[in-house]
């Protein structure tokens, strides 16, 4: 077992913990009659825990080669629709458990008093500041490497010509070495 599949088992493992304990803690609301927890985000935050806990499970046994490799192409496919459906299913589900969990602290709900809504707070807090930064950072990582690319061509444009003089005149050249280097930090 390797350490990487081993910090991947235990996390997934942490996150089935969390999600296990959003699922109770709505539950609870629930068959408590907590009618100041009533919100029209609880159905989906008491939901989408359920669908994220068999997807880690199935995905952390089986790899997407086992589910999807008889499939080809095709199966390669659904795995990623699989993905991409399920993140952004994901940033839903913390988007709407942060409203949530702020609706009921700001009413000041006694009966949803409990850690589980601190911890889902602070664990949606923390996600979407996660996903928020990685968005940033793709974006300006993609603006970094667009501008290197154009520096880069700009660069071999203006040195091409110093290289195409020095392959057929290299004594010619030589003496315009200079203009060549004026020319290339213009």
């Amino acid at each position: 077992m390797t350490p990487v599949y081993l910090f991947q088992a235990v996390w997934n493992l942490i996150l089935i913990a969390l999600f296990l304990s959003t699922y109770t803690y709505i539950v609870k609301l629930e068959q408590t009659g907590c009618a100041c927890a009533d919100h029209k985000y609880r159905k989906f935050v008491k939901t989408f825990p359920l669908v994220a806990v068999v997807y880690i499970v199935v995905f952390m046994f089986l790899s997407p080669a086992m589910i999807f490799g008889t499939f080809g192409a095709l199966g390669k496919f659904a795995h990623d629709a699989i993905v991409l459906l399920f993140g952004l299913a994901s940033i839903v589900f913390f988007v709407f458990a942060l409203m949530y969990a702020r609706f009921l602290m700001t009413e000041k709900c006694k009966c949803s008093e409990d850690l589980r809504r601190d911890v889902l707070y602070v664990w949606s807090m923390v996600q979407i500041v996660i996903i928020a930064s990685l968005v940033v950072l793709m974006l300006l990582s993609s603006n970094i490497f667009s501008n290197l690319g154009a520096t880069l061509s700009t660069v071999a444009t203006k040195t091409s010509d110093i290289g195409h003089g020095a392959l057929h005149k290299p004594v010619g050249s030589a003496r315009s070495i200079p203009k060549g280097l004026r020319k290339f930090t213009r």
